[in-house]
């Protein structure tokens, strides 16, 4: 790897995605300071995407296209992280991406400065905030107010500061993922933040570089921005309370994959999350976790939430 730039595998994944993917395809051509390359795997679509994606890859070098059937956006970016291992001696970098988000032209640059001061020997991960947008790419506003953001080994179990499409990681990460390739999956970039976080370094940046949609067909949206919005989305949640489970099977599956290289002390405090329908005593240490444990939301209205859902079994 001679070139002076950085190389950047983009993991793309599509489903339907007509409406706004070229105009993400076109920021992503015109980040400047890296030189990129795109692994792009499309999830069954059956409008124009396919055909966006084939022109796309006539008009690009370094592009690889897959057409799978439906998996889902998890299991999706799950391929992606196991076909990207091929890249290791190809590129420095990865980067999740999607498929209806506008990128800043220094996104990938300024990570990989971030990320070229940490250690190639552990997993490293880059994230950042992000410029909430409408369809008609009016600002909304940023996802997080400077220095409401603070995370550690616990807060990971319970909340992710990180969005997937914000994050670029090393090459020790991706290969660390298909060494212990996980197989229960609810959000592809929880897991691989989870990962950093507890083996290697996560690095935040409060600037955001990235158009972060908001849209009807999101499938992870960022903050509601009325009230009559917020309480619908929260009573949908709630209606789905049964099938709401991802920081305990995530935490289980952390336990799963690593119990052999996790310290006795993070064992200890994945436990909590992991076990904690086990017992009354169990759910009551969830409720109220050790000192120091840091086992709680950045904010005391999600904090209380969390404790109904502990109370409820569904976390």
């Amino acid at each position: 790897m001679a070139d002076s730039n950085p190389k950047i595998l983009i993991l793309l994944s599509t489903y339907n995605g007509e409406k706004y993917l070229q105009q993400q395809l076109t920021s992503l051509r015109l980040q400047i300071g890296v030189d990129v390359y795109y692994l792009i795997r499309d999830d069954g679509s059956k409008d124009a995407t396919i055909e966006i994606l084939n022109h796309f890859s006539s008009m690009e070098s370094n592009v690889e296209l897959i057409f799978g059937n439906n998996i889902g956006f998890a299991y999706s970016f799950r391929e992606l992280l196991i076909l990207g291992n091929k890249y290791l001696d190809t590129v420095n970098y990865f980067a999740f991406c999607d498929q209806d988000d506008i990128w800043l032209k220094d996104k990938l640059y300024l990570a990989t400065v971030q990320l070229k001061k940490m250690s190639s020997s552990i997993p490293g991960m880059y994230c950042s905030n992000l410029l909430l947008i409408d369809e008609n790419l009016n600002s909304l506003g940023k996802a997080y107010q400077r220095g409401t953001v603070r995370f550690s080994k616990g807060n990971s179990l319970v909340e992710s500061i990180s969005t997937g499409c914000t994050m670029v990681f090393n090459r020790k990460t991706i290969e660390t993922f298909n060494n212990y390739l996980p197989q229960n999956i609810t959000f592809h970039d929880f897991f691989i933040y989870q990962m950093c976080i507890f083996f290697g370094e996560v690095y935040y940046d409060d600037a955001p570089h990235i158009l972060y949609r908001q849209h009807r067909d999101n499938v992870i949206g960022g903050k509601k921005n009325t009230i009559i919005a917020r309480w619908k989305h929260r009573f949908k949640l709630f209606s789905t309370l049964s099938s709401q489970h991802y920081r305990e099977l995530a935490a289980q599956e952390l336990l799963r994959l690593y119990e052999g290289i996790l310290s006795d002390e993070d064992k200890r405090l994945i436990r909590i999350v992991a076990n904690y329908k086990q017992s009354l005593l169990a759910r009551i240490r969830f409720l109220f976790p050790p000192k120091g444990s840091n086992l709680k939301m950045s904010t005391l209205s999600s904090g209380m939430r969390l404790k109904i859902r502990i109370l409820l079994g569904a976390v």
